[in-house]
């Protein structure tokens, strides 16, 4: 199969015959002006008498033959510039094409994500009214509340972060002691083949890495890549809180400080930190969602009573 029978192979059936139309008439064309008018001309010079047919007579006909030379040979050029704009446009056409996919699958996503905040607010709803049916006063049934809690949000934090098959990331749940001078973890979780998985999360000191800063400074914070020089500069832990994995397993992260607003002043529970090994997978509008975690949470603490009192200066 040639390269040409090959392209024509892939190309709607309109455009096939089109093409076909054109290459039949090219070739027409092509005969007429390189064989038959010229085999006419030269035949009827070699018998044609001027004195008998005279002379008008004879320079029109050799006229006209070569003015229909020359009027095929543009009507040739004409349309063989058919087929490369054809494929131009056809070129075009695909590009435009795949720029309107490209644009349909991005909109699709956007509706999924939409989708995906609008079910988990409503979750969150039916969670904060049954609260006191879980009666979490003990340990582990706070542990569960909160798991129960959090789960539905990481079971769509491929819709809702991005996280791909693969990913390591981590999802845990701080408390402040009753001293309000550590962050000790409450609720966690993370893939398999997390480097820290088998143990307890490191608490945290009040300013202390991300964690202790999202709670001294009661606002979310959230970075694309920890390794740049200005997050690390801000939020690098101390010496003793530093572990060999953290620059290659936290490259993003967002964390929610878990808030109950009071007056006079508010009351500070914890901190809510979601974390990935990729960077860039947090934005404006996802870290809306670890927020609103860190707020169901919030009348989780107050329910259960955990409140640490006003806040300190």
């Amino acid at each position: 199969m040639t390269n040409e029978s090959a392209d024509s192979s892939n190309l709607p059936t309109t455009e096939m015959r089109f093409r076909r139309a054109v290459r039949t008439q090219n070739r027409l064309i092509s005969f007429l002006a390189i064989l038959l008018l010229p085999a006419f001309l030269g035949v009827w010079l070699s018998v044609a008498d001027p004195l008998k047919t005279g002379e008008a007579v004879f320079w029109s006909i050799v006229g006209v033959t070569i003015i229909a030379q020359i009027g095929l040979f543009f009507v040739t050029t004409q349309y063989s510039d058919t087929l490369p704009e054809l494929h131009l446009e056809k070129a075009e056409l695909e590009e435009e094409n795949s720029v309107l996919i490209e644009n349909l699958v991005e909109s699709d996503g956007h509706i999924e994500w939409l989708e995906s905040v609008h079910l988990l607010g409503f979750y969150w709803t039916i969670f904060q009214g049954m609260i006191s049916t879980l009666n979490p006063i003990d340990d582990q049934g706070f542990e569960d509340a909160c798991r129960i809690a959090v789960t539905p949000m990481m079971d769509a934090a491929g819709v809702l972060f991005d996280f791909e098959y693969g990913e390591i990331w981590s999802v845990s749940v701080y408390g402040i002691s009753e001293a309000g001078t550590l962050l000790e973890p409450i609720w966690w979780k993370r893939p398999s083949d997390h480097p820290s998985n088998g143990t307890t999360p490191r608490s945290w000191r009040p300013g202390d890495g991300h964690v202790g800063c999202a709670f001294m400074q009661e606002r979310i914070l959230f970075t694309n890549d920890l390794t740049s020089d200005d997050a690390a500069m801000l939020l690098t832990p101390s010496a003793s809180n530093v572990r060999s994995y953290d620059q290659s397993v936290y490259r993003s992260f967002v964390s929610a400080p878990i808030v109950l607003d009071n007056q006079p002043e508010p009351y500070r529970y914890g901190v809510i930190v979601v974390t990935s090994n990729i960077a860039g997978r947090f934005h404006e509008d996802n870290k809306a969602v670890v927020a609103q975690a860190a707020q169901v949470l919030a009348h989780l603490f107050h329910w259960r009573g955990l409140a640490i009192g006003p806040k300190t200066t």
